[in-house]
């Protein structure tokens, strides 16, 4: 490997901290999450060991705008009716907006503004034509139902209710609607979550050494040996080049976007909402979400304000993040024998 220049990693480490450690319980506990990052990837490869499953492409059926609406009302009626007049609501103000225009690729909550105040939010989301928009639509309408502010920590509890809601939506449509598997997309939070932990896993050492020592150069792997012994200089090196190669492509392609934050924020919500799926009731997780916006909740960290709501998790959990995704995988895959 050629030369690395350290004061460009340093620079960017810097930013990436700032952006990212809003919240002291986040950069606290960012040593546990380098350990569930790497326990997820291994996760992810023992799962899938015998064939590429996450490469599905899921199948359009032409479902109906209305066949969509229809059991979008029915799912959250199963685990919250006051839930369905704001949907009401939003379908006849316009409010809820699909495009027919291609197939899925985003979906979002769009922020209107006037005047620097919120005018309006409106929920946009595009088309896959099959049980993927329902899960879609239960995603948005997530959103928009616990409207929360800006700041990592706020980001993570939206991004965590929405996923888990989207994950009850799929095994409600699957355990009551008799479709095929090719129709549902049941794992794609999970890919797209193994695509985030590969990207964040060249970024995790040499951003918790930077967070340690104050600043990085070619001796930090000795450093990274002492605070965490499973690391060595050889794959130190290759994540510090891989970071200037992500830099590089950042600067060369104006279209490129390096939103390492977002992925860190978005993981931690996948595995809070698989966590929180096996353990916890559907009353904690909607009395969570009544309250999340709560003026008292302001000062609390990460940890404070779900366990303040019977949400408890602690360093010690992470294994159970595991267990509830392969109870999670297993209804949709009983039949197949990859472990």
């Amino acid at each position: 490997m050629g030369k690395v220049d350290y004061n460009i990693i340093n620079d960017y480490l810097n930013n990436l901290s700032l952006k990212l450690f809003e919240s002291k319980d986040f950069e606290n506990n960012y040593s546990v999450f380098m350990y569930i990052n790497d326990n997820f990837l291994n996760y992810f490869a023992k799962r899938y060991f015998q064939e590429e499953s996450y490469h599905i492409i899921t199948k359009q059926n032409n479902m109906t705008y209305q066949e969509i609406i229809d059991i979008s009302r029915n799912i959250i009626a199963s685990y919250n009716l006051s839930y369905i007049n704001i949907f009401d609501n939003l379908l006849n103000d316009g409010t809820l907006d699909f495009s027919f225009e291609g197939e899925y690729y985003d979906s979002h909550v769009q922020h209107v503004f006037n005047d620097g105040k919120l005018k309006s939010r409106i929920i946009n989301i595009n088309r896959a034509f099959n049980y993927t928009d329902i899960e879609v639509l239960i995603h948005e309408f997530t959103h928009y139902v616990c409207f929360i502010g800006n700041g990592i920590r706020n980001k993570i509890l939206g991004e965590f209710l929405s996923i888990y809601f989207e994950l009850y939506a799929i095994e409600y449509i699957y355990k009551n609607y008799k479709i095929s598997l090719e129709e549902l997309f049941y794992n794609r939070r999970i890919i797209n979550a193994y695509y985030q932990a590969c990207k964040i896993k060249n970024v995790q050492l040499p951003l918790y050494l930077f967070m340690s020592l104050g600043n990085i150069d070619e001796n930090s792997y000795k450093d990274a040996s002492v605070i965490i012994n499973n690391y060595t200089k050889i794959k130190y090196d290759y994540e510090c080049s891989e970071i200037l190669k992500s830099i590089n492509d950042k600067n060369n392609n104006k279209d490129s976007v390096f939103s390492i934050e977002d992925d860190h924020y978005y993981l931690i919500a996948t595995y809070l909402a698989y966590y929180f799926r096996k353990n916890a009731t559907i009353d904690d997780i909607l009395n969570f979400m009544k309250n999340i916006n709560n003026k008292d909740n302001v000062n609390l960290d990460l940890f404070e304000i779900l366990n303040k709501y019977n949400l408890n998790i602690n360093n010690n959990s992470y294994k159970d993040i595991f267990l509830s995704m392969n109870e999670y995988l297993d209804i949709f895959e009983a039949d197949k024998k990859q472990r």
